[in-house]
């Protein structure tokens, strides 16, 4: 995020693309929740993050599949739709490029012992990274 103080006219926008991430979420909605042209908004963005707004947002993506693994119990699709990735096969392939791994090999690896039980029906109880939270949310 961009530097405290006076608040930066993209510390909004970069809340509202989080909150927006299993959307089509595109350069041209940033720019216009930002209220700036697209030009603009593609400088800006450049010279306060230190990258472009589409690779933020597949960087984005990507810590969000990973805590719904780490900590969650949904399947791998459910993950890629609710953070915007459209299939499972597209997170896959994010995984292998950025990561070097698979999303089900990550869930193996980092899924830590306060992660709920899987349970056969997929169902673990509640909370922001479970199964029926994704589903309510949709």
């Amino acid at each position: 995020m961009p530097a405290t103080g006076s608040q930066h006219p993209l510390t909004g926008t970069l809340h509202w693309a989080i909150a927006h991430l299993g959307e089509d979420l595109t350069v041209d909605r940033m720019a216009d929740d930002a209220a700036m042209s697209r030009r603009t908004f593609t400088r800006q963005f450049r010279k306060t993050v230190g990258t472009s707004a589409t690779a933020w947002i597949a960087t984005q993506r990507i810590a969000m599949a990973q805590r719904l693994l780490e900590t969650g119990d949904c399947t791998v699709e459910r993950i890629a739709a609710h953070c915007g990735f459209g299939s499972a096969v597209t997170l896959r392939e994010q995984f292998a490029r950025t990561l070097g791994t698979t999303p089900s090999a990550n869930r193996r690896t980092f899924r830590g012992p306060h992660a709920a039980p899987v349970h056969p029906d997929g169902y673990s109880g509640s909370g922001p990274y479970h199964q029926d939270s994704i589903e309510s949310s949709s």
